[in-house]
Parts: structure tokens; sequence; C-alpha cells
């Protein structure tokens, strides 16, 4: 191999050892506070957007093509300059963000709960968090697609270094793809409003919603799999449940899950399709982690219940499953509850050009007539539960639940 290109893979592997553990980095610049002051945070945050990250995406944009560049193939030299001057800015990139993380003066895991950091003009806890926890993870998935690439520059430019099974070119630019979303995501979380970076975070579990409401029906009666181009199964078979009594629950689920998937859905619709007057709300810290991890919380909820639905051939005791199903289905709605009550306090507000309250078409009309239905349907779902519960044959031993999802 030529020792131009030794020295290359060498800068790329050195950067993901560099960078790979938290614990290890030492950021050249001063460590200067961020979170001290509004104008601080507001100067890094600009910083962050504007000079780092668009950089830094295009810089891994640029790997995977340079790779295989028809171009440059006749001018060694010349590829491994730009493969160098990459490993060069990356590592330029990589060291502004660490320093940034280390600048964060509040430790995560205490501000992400304040109930005390209402006010616009603070630096709410729960966005430091936010702002800290997603640089790491791109941090982490940059040192990932370095190390990848690394393999690949030796396995290229090595005829007696044998490829590598585990990383291709495929995987070079899957690693790049991910990078390349979080910067995006960042970039999208920092400059925006409160209320869109909520609806974002529910958009991203959307596709859940309607994977598990497949499981569901699986489980109610036979759905023939769906098939890929290439003529592989999507899904993996689920038996139908032959208890007439657990097919009566889980259709008594299915309505939550389909009116859960509606809420989420049309929310973005009717409360979040217009520009909010302010960029923050004046919700906490705690309010703010609960309404963001809504659509994520909602769906855990979902798939606990149907993985035990799934259980109900294989156990008799009939009232573990019942309570069990009831216990999420009740955490589910107090957690929609509380966010429901946050919607007219501190969104609405904020929400320019909507009708007149007493109009049927303003949007707190809507979410009343969604929540008397959502409550009438987990009424029925636990009444289900109970019926389910007294449905175990006198004398049947208990057998216990071994959940598989």
């Amino acid at each position: 191999m030529d020792p131009l290109w030794d020295l290359v893979r060498d800068a790329y592997f050195d950067l993901h050892e560099k960078y790979r553990l938290n614990g290890t980095w030492r950021p050249s610049s001063p460590i200067v506070l961020i979170d001290k002051d509004r104008a601080s945070w507001d100067e890094a945050l600009s910083r962050l957007a504007l000079n780092i990250l668009p950089p830094m995406y295009q810089q891994l944009e640029a790997l995977p093509e340079l790779l295989d560049s028809p171009k440059l193939s006749d001018s060694p030299v010349a590829k491994h300059e730009l493969f160098a001057e990459i490993q060069s800015q990356l590592e330029k990139g990589l060291d502004s963000l660490t320093s940034i993380v280390a600048s964060f003066r509040s430790p995560p895991s205490s501000s992400s709960v304040r109930t005390d950091d209402h006010h616009s003009i603070e630096i709410k806890g729960f966005q430091c968090q936010e702002v800290k926890s997603r640089i790491e993870s791109l941090i982490f998935k940059i040192c990932h697609t370095c190390c990848i690439f690394s393999i690949l520059i030796k396995t290229r430019n090595d005829c007696n270094y044998p490829a590598s099974t585990f990383v291709d070119i495929e995987s070079a630019i899957q690693a790049v793809a991910n990078a390349c979303e979080s910067i995006h995501q960042l970039i999208k979380w920092i400059t925006s409003h409160e209320i869109s970076n909520i609806l974002n975070a529910w958009d991203i579990q959307s596709g859940e919603f309607n994977k598990l409401l497949f499981k569901l029906t699986q489980l109610i009666h036979p759905i023939s799999e769906s098939k890929e181009e290439n003529g592989e199964s999507m899904t993996s078979p689920v038996k139908q449940l032959s208890n007439p009594e657990a097919v009566e629950l889980a259709k008594s689920v299915m309505p939550i899950l389909k009116l859960s998937r509606l809420f989420f859905k049309k929310s973005a619709t009717i409360l979040f399709n217009r520009t909010p007057s302010q960029l923050v709300t004046n919700m906490n810290s705690h309010q703010l982690d609960a309404s963001v991890k809504l659509a994520y919380l909602t769906i855990v909820d979902l798939r606990s219940i149907i993985a035990i639905l799934r259980q109900t051939d294989n156990t008799a005791d009939t009232s573990v499953i019942a309570g069990d199903i009831t216990r999420s289905i009740k955490l589910m709605k107090d957690r929609l509850d509380d966010i429901l009550l946050l919607i007219p306090l501190y969104i609405i507000p904020l929400l320019p050009d909507l009708d007149h309250p007493s109009s049927p078409h303003h949007p707190l009309t809507w979410l009343a007539n969604w929540h008397i239905l959502f409550l009438s349907t987990t009424q029925k779902c636990m009444c289900a539960a109970e019926t389910f519960e007294h449905s175990q044959p006198p004398g049947e031993p208990n057998q216990p639940i071994v959940a598989r999802w």
C-alpha cells in the first residue's frame, strides 16, 4: 500500500479513536460557559447552526463519492489530498463540537426535570439537555463513519489486505446518511420554536402506529404477509389468538390505537400548521420533556399491551393479563390527559388566525371531541379486561407470563 494512503487511513482511524469515548475529549479551545446567560447561549447556537454543522455536513456527504470518483481514478495523489483535507476539516469540526459539550454548566440529568424555568427569557434545562445529547450522539456517529472509511481506504488501496465482510460501500453510505441526518435534525432543533420541536418528535414516531396496527390486526384475524419487491417477507408471521375472550379484548384495544394515531396526526394539522407568535412557550422543562416524549411513550404502552395479548394462549392466569393491560391503559390515558391540559394553556394562545373559540373549527373543539371518544374507548377496554379476567375456568392452574416482543 502507498505510504500516503497509510497516513490517510491512520488519520481517519485516529480520529475515531480520539473522539469515540466521551471521557477522552480534550478540546483545544478554552472552555467558556454557554448556558450562563441568554446572550452566550444564543451566540453558541448560532455558531453551531451557521458555522460548524453545515461544513461538516458537506464534508461527510463528499466522502462516498470521493471513494469511487472516476475523475480521480488516474490521480491517486489528488484523491489522497482530498481525503486528507476532509479528515482535517472533520477534526476541526469535532474539536468545536466537543468544546461546546464541555461548555455546559448544568448537568442534563437534573436540568431536564426542572419546573421553575418556564419564563421565556430563561435558558431552559430541557433545551440544554437536548442540544448536548444530540451533539454527543452526532460525535459518535461521525467517529463511526471515520472508522468505516479507514477500513475501506485500506481495502481499496492495498491488494494484499482482505476485504472486510462487514464493511462495504453500502455501509459507508448508510453511516454518512445517519450522521448527516443527525446534523439536519440538530440544526432543525436549535433553529425551530418549541412547538415545532414537539411536533417533530411526534412525527418521527408516526410510522410506528401503523406497524402496531398491523400487528394487532394479525392477532384478531390472519393477514397475508406483505412482500418486498424481491419477494421476501416484510413482517414476521403472528399467530392468531384462539381464546374468544382474548380476541374481544384485542378488539377493544383497536380503537385506542387508532385514536392515538389520529391524535398525533391531526394535532399536526390543527395545532402546528401555523407559525407561533414567539419562539418559546411558557412551559417549564418538565412539561416540555413530557410533551416531546408523549408519542414515543404512547407507542411503548401500546407495544406492551400487544405483547401481553400475545401471551393469552400461553397462560391461564387471566387476572395478571387483565391487570397489566388495565395499568398500561390508565398510564397512557393519564399521560395524554396531562398534555391535553398544556395545549390550551401554553400552545393555543401562541397560534395566530384561529377561529372563534365557539366555532366548530377551533382546535379546542376538535380536541374536546377527541378526548370524549378516547375516554369512552379506554373505559370499554378496561371493561373488556375485567370480562376477560373472569373468563378463567375454575380450577385452572396459573402460569407465569413470559412476554415476547
